[in-house]
């Protein structure tokens, strides 16, 4: 037990992996304790429109640099790698100034944009933003640093600050203004930590290191990474559109149109280190990219299907009987696991073509928007959700035949064939047999 616990604690991959995990169950349990505490469906449909208005500006360009940045970062010199990840870190910098400046001149005209009730709080929701998002760029340094005790400690500190915070505001009876506070606390120490590495890291000589190469290279992810996100912000977007801005509505979608944190972070955390494994080794490391996506699938779909036939219990007592609604949406996102957990864009960014991405990206962006707008009058809510999971199963079927035509690497050669359409049909079959019949 005692090795098998070494093993796990040793693995970069999984230290990575629960990383993620606890970045995203740190926003469920945010979503838990506002469900349950005594502010009213408006004001959580407050908070979840903020949240949305700084994802859509933010997750593109982030998730695109730092893609970018796990594919450049092993191919450098020795000497050049830490001058590099400084100057990243006041890119990050930069672009999370701009995002500050646009929440505090441009109030009103985000609102307009955003179709959302007003909001009091953008100006203070952009210094949150301001300093949290370099801070991202914290257990990714360690990552590349082979740091795994780093990103462990990093990473459970953080959420269990999350969590106390959340306990503050469950019984405290908190504000949204007293919330963001909390935010900004323990986002300023992460921001601490990281320009603690900085510093201890930076080069010890000067260094000139053009940027122009690693920018060329992310641009077409950034603008892959937004077409992407837009899909999910165009989603919310039309949410509101629809339902002329209802904030409780637009609360029931956010709570369910929503995927496990288990599937998101575990997937993003194998694919981020794989993207890193297959840049260093090439085709070499497929074999490793199959291994792994099947013990994924081993643990992800049977805990997906229980999840799925059991949600109309366990949901509402989560979150509460305000949310029913969301089941629905909740279980048509539990589909997505049949794409999530197809990896082909882990070799597309290794090989570093980048545009090839962007160019499918576009194609998933037109799916996703022509049957959102079909669907939607149809199927309300839910038509939106059923428009997400064709559109990013188009993308990975895609990027797979893609790989095939110009690598000539088969379906195969990366994933566990067998085992993905045995419990994709099963999680389909369960999904029929609870609303069909």
């Amino acid at each position: 037990m005692i090795n098998v616990l070494k093993k796990y604690l040793s693995n970069i991959t999984f230290a990575i992996q629960l990383h993620q995990l606890l970045r995203f169950a740190s926003m469920l349990v945010i979503s838990i304790v506002l469900s349950k505490s005594s502010m009213i469906l408006s004001e959580i449909g407050q908070i979840e429109s903020l949240l949305y208005i700084g994802s859509a500006l933010s997750i593109f360009w982030i998730n695109g640099l730092i893609q970018g940045l796990l594919s450049h970062y092993p191919t450098l010199k020795n000497d050049e790698k830490n001058i590099f990840l400084v100057k990243i870190y006041f890119i990050f910098l930069l672009f999370s100034t701009l995002i500050f400046s646009v929440l505090y001149f441009f109030q009103e005209k985000i609102n307009t944009f955003f179709n959302t009730t007003t909001l009091s709080y953008l100006p203070l929701y952009g210094t949150y933003l301001w300093i949290y998002l370099p801070s991202l760029l914290l257990e990714y340094f360690y990552l590349l640093k082979e740091k795994t005790s780093a990103i462990f400690i990093s990473s459970i500190s953080t959420f269990l600050a999350n969590c106390i915070f959340g306990i503050g505001l469950y019984y405290c009876h908190w504000t949204i203004q007293e919330i963001i506070y909390s935010w900004i606390f323990v986002a300023a120490l992460r921001h601490i930590f990281l320009i603690k590495i900085l510093y201890f890291q930076r080069p010890k000589s000067p260094l000139q290191l053009p940027l122009l190469p690693y920018l060329s290279f992310c641009m077409p992810l950034i603008l892959y990474q937004f077409i992407g996100q837009y899909a999910v912000n165009f989603d919310a977007w039309l949410v509101n559109f629809h339902y002329k801005g209802d904030a409780s509505q637009f609360a029931i979608f956010r709570y369910g149109a929503r995927e496990l944190p288990l599937i998101m972070s575990f997937a993003l955390g194998l694919s981020n280190s794989m993207t890193v494994k297959i840049a260093a080794e090439g085709n070499a490391a497929l074999r490793v990219l199959k291994q792994k996506t099947l013990r994924l699938m081993h643990t992800l779909f049977p805990i997906s299907i229980v999840l799925l036939a059991s949600s109309d219990y366990w949901f509402p007592l989560l979150f509460s009987s305000n949310f029913k609604s969301s089941i629905l949406l909740f279980d048509i996102f539990i589909l997505l696991i049949i794409s999530r957990l197809l990896f082909p864009q882990s070799i597309v960014l290794a090989k570093k073509e980048s545009k090839i991405i962007l160019g499918i990206s576009i194609i998933e962006l037109s799916i996703n928007t022509i049957l959102s707008f079909i669907l939607i009058q149809k199927y309300g809510l839910a038509g939106v959700c059923f428009a997400t999971f064709f559109a990013f199963l188009m993308e990975k079927i895609i990027l797979a035949f893609w790989l095939w035509k110009k690598y000539h690497l088969s379906f195969s050669s990366y994933t566990p064939v067998r085992f993905w359409l045995f419990y994709s049909s099963l999680i389909i079959g369960v999904f029929g047999w609870k609303y069909f019949f």
